[in-house]
């Protein structure tokens, strides 16, 4: 459903889509946006629902009770040159929501709700931005294979969280929150300290 479309298309669904195995999509360097509409789109038993390889994705869901959902093992692995952004909708997986893994690939999260039996969000290779939306994993709720390995960057600066957020995954100008009245975490400013008058005035 998602192959050979032109730039700036848009894909929507109209009904359910069951034991799917969109895999090694390739958006050959196009603009597409797909539109759940309410439905869900799930993977065959063990696979991803949908593998992306090269240009943009964009998630929405257009349903007023935001019922669209992508289900799989994971949801959606985004590959080599992928950049899939999350503007609503559910990402739902077994094991992992969203494995991000190849060379400048990139998960951009702007609002909607991902969920993992693992991680909701794991970043094997590549980055992922969260600046909005729900985030719940079991171990951990975004994790990367190693912060020490070059071409893996994490960066939140929105976001209701199930576990806090580490301060080397917060964004730049960002920190850990308090768990808040919910128990769910976050990120706040940072908010730099301003110096007594007496300090300054030595």
């Amino acid at each position: 459903i998602l192959s050979n479309l032109e730039d700036g298309c848009m894909v929507k669904l109209v009904d359910d889509l069951t034991g799917a195995s969109l895999r090694s999509v390739d958006l050959k360097n196009s603009s597409v946006t797909l539109d759940l509409a309410g439905h869900i789109l799930s993977g065959a038993d063990g696979v991803y629902a949908l593998d992306i390889v090269g240009g943009s994705l964009t998630i929405t869901d257009s349903s007023a009770a935001g019922t669209g959902e992508i289900a799989g093992a994971p949801a959606v692995k985004v590959g080599l040159g992928a950049i899939v952004t999350l503007e609503s909708g559910k990402l739902s997986g077994t094991g992992y929501g969203v494995e991000v893994n190849g060379a400048n690939a990139e998960f951009i999260m702007e609002d909607g709700a991902v969920s993992g039996t693992d991680k909701a969000v794991y970043v094997e290779l590549g980055s992922a931005e969260i600046h909005g939306g729900t985030i719940d994993g079991v171990s951990e709720d975004v994790g990367v294979k190693s912060v020490a390995l070059e071409g893996i960057k994490v960066n939140i600066s929105g976001g209701s969280f199930a576990h806090a957020v580490p301060a080397d995954q917060c964004a730049d100008g960002y920190m850990p929150s308090k768990v808040d009245a919910n128990g769910r975490y976050g990120v706040e400013p940072k908010v730099e300290p301003v110096a007594m008058a007496q300090d300054a005035l030595g």
